[in-house]
């Protein structure tokens, strides 16, 4: 084998694993993400805050108590 075939073999055995990562696109999966910067007790007490100035409800209240406790397990 020729200098200039060895180089040419050479590069096919090199690029062709990196060519077969390019066909891994993830299938057009979708990622989301979700950041909470506020702790249980401060919804808790906003939520208690609003309820006291007559913003929501006690049944309002109680609702929205439910869904912020399951948000945080």
């Amino acid at each position: 084998m020729k200098g200039w075939a060895r180089i040419i073999l050479a590069g096919i055995l090199l690029l062709t694993p990196v060519a077969g990562l390019f066909g891994c696109g993830g299938g057009g999966a979708q990622v989301e993400q979700k950041t909470t910067t506020t702790t249980l007790g401060r919804e808790l007490m906003d939520l208690d805050e609003a309820r006291r100035k007559g913003v929501i409800s006690d049944s309002e209240y109680e609702d929205l108590r439910g869904q912020v406790i399951k948000k945080h397990r």
